[in-house]
């Protein structure tokens, strides 16, 4: 199989609507702030067909035979170990899959039309190998096609990929090592980024050296939720269409708004003080990426608390604060702080529910927590640990181009948890 053929087999397995022009995306700007349930054109730009999981044989005319069967070999013997691992049951890679179709269907990275009905970039998803879930730790990954090139201090983008580890694990042990365990093997990178071996943008197929990878998770009980929503089907038997402004589909892109934006936080606190000066090239493209990263989700973070009050999503009390505020950056930081605070406490009602009816105690200091909390929360307390290097000497170790494959322990000292 030649590359051009390599190419057309991944057009097939998610066709991509055709690229917008350019004067299609005028009036953006402040528009996005008036978002509306597309029409049916716009949403051609969100739809991909059902994804399947890249496959090692996809690429065969991309790698020689001998590559393929020796990474096949490290798959197989890591399929037999891990067959008894919890973390690999049905609810886990169920929701691995859905977060594929959140992103392209529900637009959970915020690429939903503006008030022109386009949308500042498109996605193009895929599910990773079993090899570079493995090695490098990625469950999917996704390539921003952006409307116009994104300007950074190191160069230009016309693109972005992106990597994510997709969890419902609420362990902070499991979540720290998620968190700052990046992959498996010996590639010098910096702290927060990955690689792949097995990586495409639909059109292209190879090697991507490096780029951001980014725990996501939400609880099990909310996995099932959505489940049942992109699964919901009409009378006839065909797909019911998805509220891209529901209630629950603006919670759930808000979640992974959030969780990306304070991981991007740590990842930039975590680089080397030079790190804009360096002459690597991974380390420019890191910088770069991180810079559009939080251009672009960071906007379209606050595109969606906006539209969650708007749309009066939010409990009585947290609009009333919100309008007292009256400031951007303030409304998503008041939609943060309670949704970290309602589903600690949500969390922790359930579980001595939980141990009430089965004759148990609850532990509240057994480090367990929502999924997402821990997320944020372990995000927010290893970013802290960056700036107190005598502290933590461990984290400030690791601001370096270097092998991210082992988990990071934060000492005794307990870092101040901030907001941001």
């Amino acid at each position: 199989m030649n590359s051009e053929r390599v190419a057309q087999t991944f057009e097939r397995g998610g066709d991509e609507p055709s690229q917008p022009s350019r004067e299609q995306y005028q009036r953006l700007g402040s528009d996005a702030m008036r978002q509306k349930e597309p029409g049916p054109t716009a949403k051609k730009l969100l739809e991909q067909r059902p994804p399947t999981a890249l496959t090692l044989e996809t690429f065969a005319g991309v790698y020689p035979n001998t590559k393929l069967r020796r990474d096949q070999a490290y798959v197989d013997r890591l399929d037999e170990m891990f067959d008894r691992d919890p973390d690999s049951g049905k609810a886990a890679k169920s929701f691995e899959k859905l977060f594929i179709y959140g992103v392209q269907t529900g637009a959970w990275l915020g690429n939903l039309p503006g008030a022109d009905g386009h949308p500042p970039f498109i996605t193009k998803t895929f599910e990773s190998t079993k090899y570079d879930d493995y090695r490098h730790r990625v469950d999917s990954f996704t390539t921003i096609k952006f409307a116009e090139k994104i300007q950074t201090e190191t160069g230009t983008l016309k693109g972005l990929p992106l990597a994510f580890d997709v969890t419902i694990n609420s362990s902070r042990e499991k979540i720290m090592d998620k968190l700052t365990r990046c992959y498996n093997d010996g590639a010098e990178l910096p702290f927060g980024f990955t690689h792949l071996d097995y990586y495409t943008n639909g059109r292209t197929a190879g090697e991507c050296e490096i780029l951001p990878r980014y725990v996501i998770g939400v609880d099990s009980s909310e996995a099932q939720e959505l489940s049942e929503q992109f699964t919901r089907r009409m009378a006839d038997g065909r797909p019911s269409p998805i509220k891209l402004l529901s209630a629950q589909n603006l919670y759930t892109r808000f979640m992974v708004l959030s969780e990306i934006r304070a991981q991007n936080m740590l990842f930039q606190a975590m680089l080397p003080d030079d790190a804009y000066d360096s002459p690597d090239i991974k380390m420019k493209k890191a910088c770069a990426y991180l810079e559009a990263t939080d251009n672009q989700l960071n906007t379209a973070l606050l595109i969606c608390a906006n539209e969650m009050v708007q749309r009066r999503c939010l409990p009585t009390e947290v609009l009333e604060k919100i309008e007292r505020d009256g400031k951007a950056q303030s409304t998503r930081k008041t939609i943060e702080d309670y949704m970290l605070k309602s589903r600690h406490e949500n969390f922790v009602e359930r579980q001595r529910e939980y141990a009430r009816r089965n004759g148990t105690i609850f532990d509240p200091n057994a480090g367990e927590d929502d999924t997402y909390v821990q997320i944020v929360t372990c995000a927010r307390e290893l970013e802290q640990a960056t700036y107190d290097e005598t502290s933590y000497p461990e984290v400030a170790a690791r601001r370096r181009m270097m092998s991210q494959n082992q988990k990071l322990e934060l000492g005794d000292a307990e870092p101040e948890r901030r907001s941001a």
